[in-house]
């Protein structure tokens, strides 16, 4: 059986040697490699064009920036395989991971295979293998989907769930149910990507071995400030309420509240660091003023005083005194990155 590996490259000429060798290397040889240079300014196209020159099995589709959502869609539309995956380009993978999924993929035939990933932090193994309290070896049904991949959703353990990367899909399942990346979405495109794919997935199989090697290279760039990305986090908070009208799933609120709450502080400290402290104020004052941010805040029990603090003073509306704590804050924040 062919499979699709789809690589999304911008800017990556640094590490892209690494990614496309670990994938041309696999073990399992029945595979076509595209990858979808999405308008990279740097080296990055060259790089592409020497692999498809050397190696049949590699495809170079060349087009203007669309973002990573954008570039994996432009590889669905042309992929031939029967199952696809996708690989980020500063990432890599083992070279049996294929061969293993096509082992499951031949005889099993389920609509996702997911297997765990290890964790690289300054070239440095920082977690061996970072793995869900799910059922593996065998085939999960689409209760089980649901249970397992489903409702952490709604406050469990995410680990490997969110990530494209570390999946393998059955490209009828997508085509016939029309599922691609959200363009539009700034952030979270795996997040809802899978979400829709669990929530209609007839078959899935977990492998418990970590074939992916994902690479934090730059902290400083995952955590940098974007305009807007707090009103999405407000917008997957609505959607994942509104989904649940049907799912019906029981919510762990406090998980749930710890995670809005963790993303959108993380969200004002590095809109100080990129802003400054004055003309970071009024988005941060408006931030502070919104009533789903303050009941999340308020839900939870803190443990450390700067948290602990804006708790207390959220209430009496001293934004101001909250903006100083948290360019007090930033100072810190800077100093990890």
């Amino acid at each position: 059986m062919l499979v699709s590996i789809i690589v999304p490259i911008y800017n990556a000429e640094k590490y892209l040697n690494r990614c496309v060798k670990s994938i041309l290397s696999q073990t399992y040889s029945n595979i076509e490699v595209i990858l979808v240079n999405d308008g990279s300014p740097d080296k990055s196209g060259d790089i592409c064009k020497q692999y498809a020159a050397s190696d049949k099995r590699v495809i170079l589709i060349n087009q203007e920036n669309k973002g990573a959502a954008g570039a994996r869609n432009s590889g669905l539309k042309i992929a031939k395989g029967i199952y696809i995956a996708f690989i980020d380009s500063d990432d890599s993978i083992e070279n049996d991971m294929l061969s293993d999924f096509m082992d499951i993929a031949a005889k099993e035939e389920p609509d996702v295979i997911c297997s765990n990933i290890k964790f690289y932090e300054a070239g440095n193994l920082k977690y061996n293998q970072i793995r869900n309290d799910i059922p593996y070896g065998s085939v999960l049904n689409k209760d089980e989907i649901k249970k397992y991949f489903l409702q952490p959703y709604y406050g469990g353990f995410m680990g490997i769930i969110p990530s494209a990367c570390t999946k393998m899909y059955k490209i009828s399942f997508l085509r016939e149910n029309n599922l691609l990346f959200d363009e539009v979405l700034r952030r979270s495109q795996d997040y809802w990507f899978n979400f829709d794919i669990f929530k209609i997935a007839r078959t899935a199989f977990a492998i418990d071995r970590a074939y992916y090697h994902y690479y934090y290279i730059n902290e400083s760039q995952i955590r940098s400030y974007r305009s807007g990305v707090f009103e999405m986090y407000l917008s997957n908070r609505k959607r994942l309420l509104f989904e649940n009208q049907e799912l019906k799933f029981k919510i762990n609120w406090p998980v749930l509240n710890l995670r809005f709450r963790d993303d959108t502080n993380e969200y004002i400290l590095s809109c100080i660091k990129a802003k400054g402290i004055y003309h970071s104020y009024k988005i941060i004052n408006n931030i502070l003023k919104n009533n789903k941010f303050k009941n999340a805040c308020l839900q939870l029990k803190h443990n450390k005083i700067h948290t602990k603090l804006i708790q207390k003073l959220l209430p009496i509306k001293a934004y101001f005194i909250i903006h100083v704590l948290y360019c007090f804050w930033s100072v810190r924040f800077k100093n990890d990155n």
